[in-house]
């Protein structure tokens, strides 16, 4: 079948085939909605109409640069102690003492890294959580009775 694409280079190890973007766009129909397969998490599968009646999927990656601006802008909001307050919900804005949010980001900031390997296992994230949790909670955390947060009633959720 590889054989249509004479014109096309392949790929020896397996049964990709290299073509230039303007001969993938004729066989997707502008990679118009008719030609679409799915819908992921990635981007979008179109079915692709090559010469020859040879058909073919074909992925298009999303918008991937929308995605690392999001993740860029976000990250300073996490470090940033001066930032941490805008991103925190209000339902709990001011239920916590902000020394604990602050820990919470830390643990936060290590669990998004870009590499997984550099991500805490569970069991560590969880250990770093606990004394931040109320004792009433099951956590290990005790509340002065001279505490503003003493009298705040948390949420089970």
């Amino acid at each position: 079948m590889l054989n249509s694409f004479n014109s096309y280079k392949t790929s020896k190890k397996s049964a990709a085939v290299m073509m230039d973007y303007t001969s993938l766009e004729a066989a997707t129909g502008k990679f118009g909605e008719s030609s679409v397969l799915g819908v992921g998490g990635f981007g979008c599968v179109y079915k692709a109409n090559f010469d020859g009646g040879f058909a073919a999927a074909v992925k298009r990656l999303g918008n991937e640069t929308q995605t690392c601006q999001k993740e860029f802008e976000a990250m300073p909001q996490l470090t940033d102690r001066s930032k941490l307050p805008n991103i925190i919900d209000p339902m709990i804005k001011n239920t916590m003492d902000l020394k604990h949010l602050y820990q919470v980001a830390a643990v936060a900031v290590l669990c998004v890294q870009p590499e997984p390997s550099y991500r805490p296992l569970i069991t560590d994230v969880l250990h770093s959580l606990v004394p931040l949790v109320p004792m009433e909670l099951g956590g290990t955390l005790r509340i002065s009775p001279e505490s503003p947060y003493a009298t705040q009633k948390h949420s089970p959720c």
